[in-house]
């Protein structure tokens, strides 16, 4: 009778064993889990925000051009030329607060040199509208009309299509970037499930086998009880 206590103590230990090994398995899972799942939270809202901000200083960009071009064509008189130059400012104060929202951000390695590119060409675009503008409060003679209409041109087909570009190239750059971060935690989650369905199958394994012992155990026991019996009678 020992001897079955005994077997049938080794089981509870053993069980007892599962137990504490599957709940430390379990727990080092969720750790590994959550600490993934809060670097991609970290990253795509990192990425996010550069992302808006990139956005933001394209169409900012875009919308500056537009009411470059009505105040330098000619058309518009005095109070619709106020109306645009104060348009143009409050679109130059978006692409500035951008700028800033960007530039404090950290940057991978392959959007630094874009970036040094696109603040390099950003100068260049800035001086030519400034330029540009200042034109325009010269008298609007037959002169002063096509050498803004020349340099406009100009303006747009160089600088303007450089800050098209580069922008452009930051934001397609960050997407695909998001993009292969989250498929390396889709695939380190998959890696994570498989690992915790062979340690379950395992813990399920040794359960059986400590279940057939311990049933074989008390099998045996029972039939020496009855030959222990049979024998005193």
């Amino acid at each position: 009778m020992q001897r079955n206590w005994s077997m049938a103590g080794k089981f509870a230990i053993g069980f007892v064993l599962i137990i504490v090994l599957f709940s430390t398995a379990g727990y080092f899972a969720d750790q590994h889990l959550n600490a993934s799942l809060t670097a991609l939270q970290d990253a795509a809202n990192e990425r996010g925000q550069k992302l808006q901000a990139l956005r933001a200083m394209k169409q900012a960009h875009l919308t500056m051009e537009k009411y470059s071009f009505a105040i330098l064509n000619g058309f518009a008189d005095s109070k619709q030329v106020d109306a645009y130059r104060q348009k143009y400012q409050a679109e130059a104060q978006a692409v500035n607060q951008a700028w800033n929202t960007y530039e404090a951000v950290a940057k991978d390695a392959g959007e630094s040199q874009i970036w040094v590119d696109y603040a390099a060409a950003r100068q260049v675009w800035q001086k030519e509208q400034d330029d540009l503008l200042k034109l325009q409060t010269q008298p609007l003679s037959g002169k002063v009309l096509q050498e803004i209409a020349v340099r406009t041109a100009r303006h747009e087909a160089s600088a303007g299509r450089d800050i098209e570009k580069y922008l452009s190239g930051l934001i397609r750059h960050n997407e695909q970037t998001l993009a292969e971060e989250q498929g390396k935690l889709a695939g380190d989650m998959d890696e994570l499930r498989l690992i915790l369905a062979g340690m379950t199958a395992l813990i399920t394994l040794v359960a059986a086998v400590l279940a057939v012992l311990l049933a074989g155990s008390d099998a045996g026991g029972t039939r020496r009880g009855f030959r222990r019996i049979n024998g005193i009678e």
